[in-house]
């Protein structure tokens, strides 16, 4: 079975590098390739060179935007034909048993969602993520990110075969490409499990589109869109989507007309956020 792992580097992350490298380097099972999408890190080749001998590192040129970019990574992935695809931040890091924890998860299930640690640097970790809402070897069904979403680039891994090519259809506007991906496997039947048995560590910094330390009014204001454009693309799987597109764009038009609608709306989102809130989930319609 053909095992990789795939990560995006990009300049605002090439700092952070030799953290991701090196957790590569430290895991127990390391029969795997390392698959990098280079967006415009001009001494990449530099950077990898320590880890070369340890790593089995393909590099592909990725130039477009971060849509354009994810496609073009999955794509590589399954073009070499890998049955095992470990998906990872190249400004995060994570547990020495990732991989192989993930392989084996990967034998019952078609997507395996790990869980995720806060933190600023391998010296200061902050916490883990949703130990209130999430559990070891908990099946997760379309239903559970619908408000909201666990599922990203570096805290999952899948099987190729399950993809069928529905991410194509993803349109470039997306923001959260990571949640709709998801939701369209979910959304067809595509079985995923979580566990805590391996950790990415989640590194909250300045260039983070979606931090989940801190979420403060321009988050939840910038959710609006996100999540209004997130329900007009699965619209026509469900009429739930329908709904509540309808009800976002109502909500998104309510704020931008009215300043103090916006300022009373931004309040009661703040003040009354969800327990350890998932990705996008702290933007909600008003009650």
């Amino acid at each position: 079975m053909k095992t990789a792992i795939l990560s995006f580097v990009y300049p605002q992350a090439s700092r952070f590098l030799s953290d991701f490298l090196h957790s590569c380097t430290l895991q127990t099972d390391r029969d795997f390739s390392l698959l990098l999408c280079n967006d415009g890190v001009v001494d990449l080749s530099e950077r990898i060179a320590p880890f070369a001998s340890q790593l089995q590192i393909t590099v592909a040129e990725c130039r477009g935007s971060v849509v354009e970019n994810r496609k073009a990574g999955l794509r590589l992935a399954l073009a070499h034909g890998f049955n095992n695809l470990i998906l990872a931040d190249s400004d995060d890091w994570f547990s020495m048993e990732r991989v192989a924890l993930s392989k084996y998860l990967l034998s019952t299930s078609d997507i395996v969602c790990n869980q995720l640690v806060l933190a600023r640097s391998p010296a200061e970790l902050l916490r883990p993520l949703w130990l209130s809402r999430l559990h070891d070897d908990q099946v997760i069904l379309a239903p559970a990110i619908r408000d909201g979403n666990c599922f990203g680039f570096s805290n999952t891994a899948l099987k190729p075969a399950a993809l069928a090519g529905e991410f194509e259809s993803i349109p470039e506007d997306i923001v959260a490409f990571d949640w709709l991906f998801f939701a369209q496997l979910l959304e067809r039947g595509v079985s995923a499990r979580y566990t805590t048995r391996c950790s990415t560590f989640y590194r909250q910094h300045e260039d983070n589109v979606a931090g989940l330390l801190h979420i403060d009014a321009a988050a939840i204001h910038r959710g609006l869109s996100v999540k209004l454009r997130h329900y007009q693309c699965l619209g026509g799987r469900d009429a739930w989507f329908s709904e509540q597109a309808r009800a976002f764009n109502q909500l998104a038009q309510q704020v931008q007309q009215d300043a103090g609608l916006a300022k009373s709306y931004l309040t009661e989102m703040t003040q009354n956020l969800p327990r350890e809130p998932l990705w996008w989930e702290a933007t909600r319609l008003k009650k």
